[in-house]
């Protein structure tokens, strides 16, 4: 058999194997829900944990700074805080906010007929009949029960962390080993203790960012006496780990809801709606990207795509995870010869990091 139908059939067997690991892989994720999403979320905690642990520790008050323990027992507590006031809060307004959406759907369609009756527009009758038929308990229901999903497996979560910190001491000697038996002529200890130096600053920076922005905007709806204000801040503080779209549906629900439920609503609906893009802008497009810089070397396309793969597998908490899990299997792709292409097309720039055991490549 010639060499060259040879290795056609070798790429064509190579193909074929790496879309059935592929298929598993997804298959895999999509089962293992249950169990893998919480040690997702439990790693995101421990990250956050030890990124705010360093934060307290770098304070210095006359040179004296506090002891390791006391800033892991600090940062645990104002993660729990935070948890704590998640869990509250949705407790405390879903059903609540559910029962109220008959009203607002009722709202909606009088704001939608008077002003095309104020204009002299005949309003098109799919419109009306489109929004009669949206069920708004139900997508409120599922929102909540997204959030609740995240929240319902604390105990497997805290087990997962407990653990986490049980090896933390080995990781760096353990990881090390590994990578040197699996690739000896790849840095891939580097790879991966970047990689996670560049997930800790980015969820640290994105968790206080979204926290800010989500205190602002509760000002801002507390200041028109916005229903449920606490809710929608907390949505918005959720919502802006999304990328791309979360911002933009975070500042959407509370700006038709003043169209809504004030008599005059156009002040409110400028204070809400331009307030909080305001908000968005300056801390997502102005203050996030000088922190975060270009660490995370995504095109703004795979961030979409990812975005639908991942809530497609695990709905919205894999919406919130994609760009941290994307940033990973790019720097991973990036040290193969056989997968570079690949991080090369998903990367923003086309420029990948490549370690090998005597130098690092740009």
């Amino acid at each position: 058999m010639p060499k060259n139908t040879i290795s056609v059939m070798n790429q064509a067997i190579a193909a074929c194997l790496g879309f059935l690991t592929i298929c598993v892989v997804v298959y895999v994720l999509k089962i293992g829900k249950p169990i893998l999403l919480p040690l997702v979320i439990a790693i995101c905690l421990w990250y956050l944990i030890n990124s705010l642990e360093e934060l307290i520790k770098s304070i210095n008050i006359k040179g004296y700074s506090l002891p390791a323990f006391i800033c892991y027992i600090i940062a645990l507590c104002i993660i729990t805080g935070v948890v704590w006031a998640i869990v509250s809060i949705v407790v405390s307004n879903v059903s609540a906010v559910i029962k109220d959406v008959p009203f607002y759907q009722e709202k909606l369609q009088y704001l939608i007929d008077s002003t095309a009756e104020r204009f002299h527009v005949n309003a098109d009758t799919t419109l009306k009949t489109w929004i009669r038929k949206i069920n708004y308990g139900s997508m409120l229901s599922g929102l909540a029960g997204a959030v609740q999903d995240m929240t319902k497996n604390v105990f497997l979560i805290i087990i997962y962390i407990i653990f986490l910190f049980m090896e933390q001491a080995s990781f760096g000697r353990k990881r090390e080993l590994f990578f040197a038996s699996v690739a000896p002529e790849r840095k891939l200890d580097q790879v991966i203790s970047e990689g996670v130096t560049a997930m800790r600053k980015y969820l640290g920076v994105k968790t206080v960012a979204s926290l800010v922005t989500a205190l602002l905007s509760y000002a801002i709806m507390a200041w028109v006496q916005l229903d449920y204000a606490a809710f929608w801040a907390l949505l918005i503080f959720l919502f802006n780990y999304i990328p791309s779209i979360g911002s933009i549906v975070a500042t959407m629900i509370p700006a038709i809801l003043t169209l809504v439920l004030f008599e005059h609503p156009l002040v409110p609906f400028i204070a809400v709606a331009g307030g909080i893009t305001a908000v968005q802008f300056l801390i997502g497009n102005i203050l996030e990207p000088r922190v975060l810089g270009t660490s995370l070397n995504i095109s703004p396309l795979v961030v979409l795509l990812s975005l639908a793969f991942w809530g497609a597998i695990w709905g919205i908490p894999g919406m919130l995870f994609c760009v941290p899990i994307m940033s990973i299997v790019i720097m991973l792709f990036a040290q193969f010869d056989a997968t570079r292409p690949i991080a090369i097309l998903l990367s923003a720039n086309g420029k990948v990091r490549v370690y090998d055991s005597d130098k690092k490549e740009e």
